[in-house]
């Protein structure tokens, strides 16, 4: 069966209240439709793979390749601040290749599968998953099997009514799927700019995550599942092999584990891989040993998530983090010469002014090479979501209506308690001013850049934050 794989042209985004200090520096090939690539191939389909955001795909050349083609089916991935993106290109899809059946997949279809199967460009949703029954679909469409036995299926029936399959459940060992696919992606587009080995991919070495922070929507009911070290690390050679010379690994938290996250390490450094990557670590779970592998394995950054500095704020967020080990962790890393970068949120519901400063005060304490700021944002999927809609912060879910109806404006939702969106703006801009224009940062900044491609992509920081200094920082 020919399969088109289809990564939506990012145009219009949903777009937050509360204008950020942050810029793209990377371009990464979307994960999900290379590990169905894979899936895809090895049962001896034809796959066609698409990303409309490389900037040779303009629209005459995609509208090209798909006639040509002639897919008899379209995969996407789904997410709700992408959700226009998504529709818009089903319909492009669907003008150019009327028999071509739209199914989607991702985090999205299962918060609002009704609402998303509501729009009739849209044939098929996947939960779950999508390795094994994107191809068991293939069979339901030549024929081989109903549409009633592909498991995680949600679709219309001849009464345009939806049917909902009960999914498979989830693999436990999640060795068993194939790498990603990447031999259909054209390499010099992924980069990341301040990676000096140049081409750049993403990678997972598991899926979910153990904690239930309030604010976020991967939960822990979807169940943590992690890769053996020795699959994980032949995936990093393979990655070698294909010529990338860095990986941002997309786990959640790598160190969740934090002996198989030391074992990993361990394997790559005697392979000595020409290859860096950056993760996302819990500062809680370390020790100076696990940094010592890190950048013997090839780790150049690290990315970690503090949020707030104010113990009360954590208990509401349900972040169960030790904030001195955090110090003593970024302190570490810094030792082991590892980049670093922390995270903080700032307008928690119930936050004060004062709390808000000393989030802000901590983060110049703890010295981090790099801090992001960012509002608290309700993002649907989420408890903190859930408590805005039951407190009546919210009257009505309008991810369901922005989903039943995509306007290329939305905005994400913010809740406002005891800081009003002025003075979050306020705070938020006092953040970056104090963390990043002293002069022993700016000098650090100049003195160590390393490639042409760095300067490129930390000048356009520096244009960004001065711009975000003088200017407008938030819609209504």
């Amino acid at each position: 069966m020919r399969v088109l794989l289809f990564n939506p042209q990012t145009r219009h985004a949903a777009e937050m209240p509360v204008s950020t200090a942050y810029v793209h520096v990377s371009f990464l090939p979307p994960l999900g439709l290379l590990y169905l690539a894979a899936s895809l191939r090895s049962a001896g389909h034809d796959v066609l793979f698409i990303d409309a955001n490389a900037p040779d795909h303009g629209a005459k050349k995609i509208a090209e390749r798909i006639r040509e083609f002639r897919p008899q089916i379209a995969c996407l991935t789904a997410y709700t601040f992408l959700f226009y993106d998504v529709l818009f290109s089903a319909r492009l899809i669907k003008s150019i290749q009327p028999d071509t059946k739209i199914a989607l997949g991702g985090p999205h279809i299962d918060l609002y599968p009704e609402e998303t199967l509501s729009h009739h460009e849209i044939d098929f949703l996947i939960s779950g998953d999508g390795e094994f029954p994107i191809l068991n679909l293939c069979e339901a469409l030549a024929g081989k099997r109903s549409f009633a036995e592909v498991e995680g299926l949600i679709y219309r029936d001849e009464r345009n009514e939806s049917v909902f399959v009960a999914p498979l459940p989830r693999l436990a060992n999640i060795d068993r799927y194939a790498f990603p696919d990447r031999s259909p992606v054209r390499y010099r587009y992924y980069h990341c700019a301040v990676n000096p080995q140049g081409m750049e991919t993403s990678m997972i070495t598991s899926r979910g995550c153990p904690y239930l922070c309030r604010y976020c929507g991967d939960l822990a009911e979807k169940g943590y599942r992690a890769r053996s070290p020795e699959n994980v690390v032949a995936e990093f050679e393979q990655i070698a092999a294909q010529g990338f010379g860095g990986v941002h690994l997309w786990d959640g938290t790598f160190n969740v584990d934090l002996e198989r996250a030391k074992e990993i390490c361990r394997r790559l450094a005697d392979r000595k891989l020409p290859l860096q990557f950056s993760t996302r670590i819990r500062g809680d779970n370390t020790d100076e040993e696990f940094f010592g592998l890190l950048a013997a394995a090839g780790c150049n950054r690290v990315n970690i998530g503090v949020e707030s500095a104010n113990p009360e704020i954590l208990q509401a967020m349900d972040r169960r983090i030790d904030l001195d080990k955090v110090i003593q962790a970024v302190a570490q890393a810094k030792r082991h010469g590892l980049c670093t970068q922390a995270y903080f949120m700032l307008g928690f519901p119930h936050e004060t002014e004062q709390q808000i400063r000393r989030t802000i005060d901590f983060a110049l304490q703890l010295r981090s090479n790099y801090a992001m700021f960012m509002p608290v944002m309700l993002y649907p999927g989420t408890r903190l979501f859930q408590d805005a809609l039951s407190n009546g912060a919210m009257k009505k879910d309008p991810y369901r209506e922005y989903t039943l109806a995509p306007t290329p404006h939305f905005q994400v939702r913010i809740w406002e308690t005891e800081v009003p969106l002025t003075r979050l703006v306020h705070h938020l801009k006092s953040a970056y001013r104090r963390f990043y224009f002293t002069p022993g940062h700016l000098w650090r900044e100049v003195s160590g850049l390393r490639s042409y491609r760095e300067f490129k992509a930390k000048s356009a920081l520096g244009r960004q934050l001065l711009s975000y200094e003088l200017g407008k920082t938030w819609h209504r």
